[in-house]
């Protein structure tokens, strides 16, 4: 009942194989620089919707700051 091997496929095959490899330093350091700057691109994305709400909300008070 239990001897025979399961057969993997797709993506249970790359996740196997993710978790049986090993992580380095330098692996982590790749991946880290590769999303980088999509971390900049949001960062600014919410500075500017965060300056966005404070013009609309300071707008209908008549407090518009330029």
């Amino acid at each position: 009942m239990g001897t025979e091997e399961p057969v993997v496929t797709g993506m249970g095959e790359a996740l196997n194989t993710a978790l049986e490899t090993n992580i380095e330093a330098s692996t982590i350091i790749e991946e880290f620089t590769a999303i980088l700057p999509w971390v900049g691109v949001m960062v600014g994305a919410a500075f500017v919707i965060y300056e966005a709400r404070k013009l609309i909300k300071g707008a209908g008070k008549g407090k518009v700051r330029v």
